[in-house]
């Protein structure tokens, strides 16, 4: 996977890996690890993750600042119309069908 032993052992001790890497654990498990997302906001960062953006990347690409961002996926906020299609055109997602519960 490229990543050195202490960070497998950190997996191995509950430490998550960083989202960068996300994409190379899932392919080499074959799977996502990660309890199924049960929130809107949850599924938000499991498709970001998979993608392997972290927060700041995310915000970077929707061109708004990390703290929105953030606030999306913990539901204290919700992206509006021009966020919820740049959601859609950045993580291949459909932000609407998910918050649809």
């Amino acid at each position: 996977m490229g990543v050195c032993a202490e960070s497998v052992s950190q997996w191995e001790n509950g430490v998550m890996p960083a989202d960068r890497l996300w994409p190379r654990v899932v392919a080499f498990l074959g799977y996502d690890p990660t309890p199924p997302a049960q929130t809107p906001g949850e599924r938000l960062r499991a498709a970001r993750r998979r993608r392997g953006l972290s927060i700041k990347a995310l915000a970077r690409a929707m061109l708004c600042d990390e703290e929105t961002a953030a606030k999306w996926e913990t539901r204290q906020a919700s992206p509006g119309g021009e966020h919820s299609d740049a959601l859609d055109r950045v993580l291949g997602w459909g932000w609407r069908a998910a918050t649809s519960d």
